[in-house]
């Protein structure tokens, strides 16, 4: 125990010289301001216990020194929810111009944050908290990480039965209940994987290695461990270490370097992998002075890459040469683009191609633009001819979600990134496609079901039919999912029939007849964007119907011609999906041709219409 005491000491002063070294304990002064210092950023930390977040405040206080009139003064919120809502009170006080947090728990930190939102910028770092009461999240998929672990753990198995337990940081920590949730998804749908457990660590070396040390004794068939963090897997090898077990295999996340770094562990076969999880703190600070210096094109989430490190190609990583990321050229020509638009077959698609066109002249972009009219054979032929054309980066607007690893292979040989806008794929290898911009179409769907139960009028049963957009596209899947997940949980609500309308007016009309022929009686119709829900109203009104009143509607995009049957009555509610996706898209081309890596999902800000609520 002494001999553990002395660790804790010196883990501590060895964190306490680090923060400071990054500024992490740097507090505002009256004054500070009037001494050449136009903005004042305030960071709340939630501890600095962890290595990663010690890094995370350095890379703030580096990227913020590029910045002569900035400053940003540091809180640490000691893994206390009660002190962090405190810390951010007290910054508040002294007159910040931007909130960054990392938010200790979601549910305590989520009314403060709100309120904050409501006064001042707030950009919500690495965990993220209850709803969008904030200016802007950039962090991991933390629960892809988890599947990633999973995969990693059950692969690695494969030839024999994986016993493994899970080491949490904080069970109140949405990054926590997510990383698990990805975990347990992967562990409980693999024939060869089993969860023998689980342990909670709290985010500490020392806690992490007692709870396992009096777990793993009476589980000897455990053979690997997830832990959340790189720290903790400290602590669990230092655990399997003391009670002489053999063939335990751990993995990480954190992937931070420096000597006792996640990335060092894995090269020394401390841990068998690893998954890098960046901190964002760079690009925190790069957001923040665009949102104080009223810079458009921000988006509403920032989701960053996560990348599986093993001994193969740790020290790659070590020596900073494994980032997925360009060479800057240097040349000081236009970065060149070549874009396949899926179509023209909506409202929608036609400002979203506008939007493009529009920002590529206005950022000095050159755009080599190709509209596929439909056909996802003509989208191949187009991204084939922009890997001969050799251009920097290629995007398009996929059709469907598959049926597109051939072609974006060929790109990847050579060379050139591929971003997916405003619809996902479906392809074997992840990297295939560097990097998507658009919405959260789960999210959409969420929405206008939320807005549904939150005010629909009518009373007893009520039949819900939904008129579907292209079968097998990212939208469609995704609204589909979203707008079930919530009525399930009403059982007043019953989705009884579903009709594709290809996201165009003539098929939101055309399904709309086949409904009306089919159904004794319909209460709502969610149509899966505007135009078609246009059509389904004029099929109504032909009918005899009335819009609005008769039978509820709902969809999706939020375009000027929605907006208007919106303040006519005849359409309820339209949940936008943001078209205007040139700026971002712009933005993540000359980013790229600047050397910098791209996120994983730059997801854009949408609001509800009608936004109060009234039906």
């Amino acid at each position: 125990m002494k001999a553990k005491r002395r660790r804790r000491l010196l883990a501590a002063l060895l964190l306490l010289l680090a923060a400071v070294s990054a500024g992490a304990f740097r507090y505002f002064h009256a004054g500070e301001k009037d001494s050449g210092v136009k903005y004042l950023i305030g960071m709340s930390q939630a501890n600095l216990v962890e290595p990663w977040r010690v890094t995370m405040n350095r890379e703030i206080q580096a990227e913020a020194a590029k910045y002569a009139d900035m400053r940003v003064v540091f809180t640490d919120a000691e893994q206390s929810s009660k002190k962090q809502i405190n810390d951010v009170k007290n910054l508040m006080a002294e007159g910040i111009d931007l909130l960054i947090i990392s938010p200790n728990e979601a549910d305590r930190l989520t009314p403060v944050i709100q309120q904050i939102y409501r006064q001042i910028p707030v950009i919500v770092l690495d965990r993220s908290i209850n709803g969008y009461g904030y200016s802007l999240f950039i962090g991991s998929d933390n629960e892809r990480i988890g599947e990633q672990a999973g995969r990693f753990i059950c692969k690695l198995m494969k030839n024999r039965q994986a016993n493994a337990v899970e080491v949490l940081g904080n069970p109140m920590s949405k990054q926590a209940a997510d990383r698990s949730d990805g975990f347990l998804k992967v562990i409980q749908s693999s024939p060869n994987c089993r969860l023998a457990g689980t342990v909670v660590g709290n985010w500490l070396s020392d806690k992490a290695e007692d709870e396992l040390k009096a777990f793993l004794p009476a589980h000897p068939e455990v053979n690997a461990i997830f832990a959340q963090t790189d720290e903790m897997a400290k602590g669990a090898f230092r655990a399997v270490k003391a009670l002489k077990k053999e063939g335990i295999v751990i993995i990480g996340v954190g992937g931070i370097s420096g000597s006792g770094g996640g990335l060092a562990m894995v090269r020394d076969g401390t841990l068998a992998a690893t998954f890098v999880s960046r901190t964002g703190g760079a690009e925190a600070v790069q957001c923040a002075y665009s949102l104080l210096t009223d810079k458009m094109g921000l988006p509403k989430r920032i989701i960053l890459q996560s990348d599986l490190v093993t001994p193969e190609n740790a020290q790659q990583y070590l020596t900073g040469k494994s980032r997925k990321q360009a060479v800057s050229s240097g040349r000081g020509k236009k970065p060149v683009l070549g874009f396949v638009q899926v179509g023209s077959e909506s409202g929608w698609r036609t400002d979203n191609t506008v939007s493009i066109q529009s920002a590529a002249k206005e950022m000095g972009v050159e755009l080599r633009f190709v509209n596929a009219n439909g056909s996802q054979q003509r989208e191949i032929e187009a991204i084939a001819s922009f890997v001969r054309q050799k251009v920097d980066v290629i995007a398009f607007s996929p059709l469907v979600e598959t049926g597109w690893d051939k072609v974006l292979q060929q790109a990847k040989d050579a060379g050139i990134p591929v971003i997916c806008m405003d619809r996902g794929v479906s392809v074997g290898d992840e990297s295939l496609c560097s990097t998507f911009i658009g919405s959260d179409f789960v999210e959409e769907g969420r929405r206008a079901a939320n807005w549904l139960v939150a005010n629909e009028k009518k009373p007893g049963k009520l039949n819900v039919v939904e008129i579907q957009g292209t079968p097998g596209s990212t939208p469609a899947i995704g609204r589909e999912q979203g707008f079930g997940s919530v009525l399930r949980d009403f059982p007043n609500y019953s989705i009884s029939a579903l009709d594709p309308g290809f996201f165009t007016y003539e098929g939101g009309r055309k399904a709309m007849e086949n409904l009306l022929n089919y159904e004794k009686k319909i209460d709502v119709v969610f149509a899966q964007n505007d135009d078609m829900a246009l059509g389904a109203i004029e099929t109504m009104r032909n009918r005899g119907l009335t819009p609005g009143r008769d039978v509820t509607v709902i969809s999706v995009d939020g375009t000027k011609s929605a907006r208007r049957a919106v303040g006519s009555g005849e359409l309820n509610c339209t949940v936008e999906c943001n078209s205007q996706l040139g700026p971002l898209l712009m933005r993540a081309v000359l980013d790229y041709s600047e050397g910098k890596e791209l996120p994983l999902r730059i997801i854009t800000a949408e609001s509800v219409f009608p936004s109060d609520g009234q039906p």
